[in-house]
């Protein structure tokens, strides 16, 4: 240490040795702060504190990946609509089947929402020291003594050992302290011209430096067995948090799949159930407009127009192609979903979706027939004359 040559007050000689004593803390030296009398333990106490850390980081990466998973299947089950198949649903039309799925949804963002709520929780930070543990912390560091307090520690109690140490940091601030002020004393003795006086301070001074390992080693071992019980109070924590995610993820969870199934599925269904018919062969002939023309020339469809026209429709068989159709009504909202049919090797089944406003489909629909049939009266029989 370099020795000041102007006068220091206590202000001073205190707030340096604060600065030492936090230097001082900051340092790990496991081998000085072991315990000779202590049983043998697996891992040394700072090691034990940073396998407890490590598992509140990995709790904390374990739920970054739940809410990242959770955000994006809400937003593909609940932000892109029907997935499974479009139905071209409208609010006129469709308001009651379009409530339902309303209601769906509502049900299963609500349960993500209460999810990633709960899940959030690990993120948040709380000081923790040995004065404001929980009572079941307290329990579970009390049971195990020989793990987190020092072997003359007496009685091994959370309480005791919070006195104790605060008792080795004030030891310890007070033999800095007085370090500091024999090296003081020796350099104003020095400068003083005094020798005897400084001889004198400087037998003081190798006394107090002798004090001041011994009050180090102390602290350090009070220090890592704080650390210890501060590290596995933060992992209990983030452990009971864990459980109440997972008695959220357990409750919650399933209503968050009954919401996401039941709203693709009302979205999904078609309003009207002859939507869903099976796929009947028609033909559809362009109507003459640009679309028809951009829509002729880009899919390539004169190659699968037919060489005769169809019976019925003569002079459009340049125009006509076969195709089958899927499904759709034809509008902008649902349009028509066709697959062409091959009627030469250049003539590629293609599927696409179509409106009314390009071409025209001819679509069969389905009447039902009641058929009555009587019995025909039977001859009357000829009489002979």
């Amino acid at each position: 240490m370099t020795s000041p040559t102007g006068g220091t007050g206590p202000t001073e000689l205190f707030a340096a040795a604060t600065d030492l004593a936090k230097a001082a803390a900051e340092r790990l030296a496991p081998a000085q702060a072991a315990e000779p009398s202590a049983p043998a333990s697996t891992l040394r106490p700072d090691l034990q504190a940073s396998h407890l850390a490590r598992f509140s980081t990995e709790a904390q990466s374990a739920v970054k990946w739940l809410l990242t998973a959770l955000a994006a299947t809400a937003t593909l089950v609940f932000g892109a609509g029907p997935v499974l198949k479009p139905t071209g649903l409208s609010l006129e039309d469709d308001a009651g089947q379009l409530v339902v799925a309303g209601l769906f949804a509502v049900v299963g963002l609500l349960s993500v929402g209460a999810i990633i709520v709960s899940a959030s929780r690990v993120f948040l930070t709380e000081a923790i020291d040995v004065h404001s543990l929980t009572s079941d912390v307290v329990t579970a560091v009390q049971a195990s003594p020989d793990r987190f307090f020092p072997a003359l520690l007496q009685p091994k109690t959370v309480a005791a050992f919070a006195d104790a140490l605060r008792e080795k940091r004030k030891a310890y601030i007070r033999e800095v302290t007085e370090l500091r002020e024999h090296e003081l004393a020796v350099a104003k003795a020095r400068a003083a011209g005094d020798p005897r006086a400084a001889e004198a301070e400087n037998k003081l001074l190798d006394s107090v430096k002798v004090e001041v390992p011994s009050a180090l080693n102390e602290l350090e071992l009070y220090e890592n067995k704080r650390d210890l019980i501060v590290a596995f109070a933060e992992a209990e924590q983030k452990r009971t948090i864990w459980k109440k995610v997972r008695t959220t993820l357990y409750r919650a969870g399933p209503l968050a799949v009954i919401g996401g199934v039941g709203f693709q599925l009302v979205l999904s269904t078609p309003s009207d159930p002859g939507a869903a018919a099976d796929p009947v062969p028609t033909t559809m002939t362009p109507l003459d407009n640009t679309g028809a023309t951009v829509l002729w020339t880009q899919l390539g469809l004169a190659s699968c127009e037919l060489p005769e026209a169809p019976t019925g429709r003569e002079g459009l068989a340049a125009r006509t192609v076969p195709v089958v159709l899927l499904g759709g009504a034809g509008s902008a909202a649902d349009p028509w979903r066709v697959q062409t049919v091959p009627t030469s090797p250049l003539c590629v089944a293609r599927t696409f979706e179509v409106t009314r406003d390009v071409v025209t489909v001819v679509v069969v629909v389905p009447e039902e027939v009641s058929i009555e049939y009587t019995r025909a009266p039977e001859p009357s029989p000829s009489t002979g004359t």
